[in-house]
């Protein structure tokens, strides 16, 4: 699983925190709707950043973006990754002989060829990856800088409610 949390805490939402740290309770209660609604955001940035990944997008089966929540918390939010293969696709991987099955299933989806013509491709796929990994696609870092953005949009928002 791979977070990217808006609350106090968090990776994100930290500064934020600190200074409202001594502002009004009103003021701190509507910087963590801000958050927890920049969080919510996120999920749809995160899940376009799938999409859009570098080198090449980080989907084949939808489960990757089918598995982008949102989670709220008391001080903030989080948007979580929580497909198995997550980590492996935001951070890449060392070189390393993959199972060979999964590569075909794979052929056969991405090429729409025969099983038999397949496992050619995934011989040379899964050489490609003993030699050199499977490179990093970054969806979550890469959404930091707009979740961020959307962070300061909704906590301005919230603030600007505030009587």
């Amino acid at each position: 699983m791979i977070t990217l949390t808006t609350r106090g805490g968090g990776n994100i939402g930290e500064a934020v925190s600190k200074k409202v740290k001594h502002a009004g309770k009103e003021v701190q209660r509507a910087t963590v709707r801000g958050m927890q609604k920049a969080a919510m955001r996120g999920v749809g940035i995160v899940t376009d950043a799938i999409g859009s990944a570098s080198p090449f997008p980080a989907e084949d089966t939808g489960r990757l973006k089918g598995s982008v929540g949102f989670e709220k918390y008391p001080d903030g939010g989080a948007v979580k990754v929580d497909a198995p293969h997550a980590p492996f696709m935001e951070h890449g991987t060392r070189a390393h002989m993959p199972p060979l099955r999964p590569l075909v299933a794979w052929a056969v989806r991405k090429f729409g060829v025969p099983e038999s013509e397949a496992y050619g491709i995934a011989i040379g796929l899964r050489k490609k990856i003993a030699a050199e990994g499977i490179e990093p696609r970054h969806f979550m870092k890469n959404s930091i800088p707009e979740i961020e953005r959307q962070m300061m949009i909704e906590i301005h928002k919230e603030i600007g409610k505030l009587k």
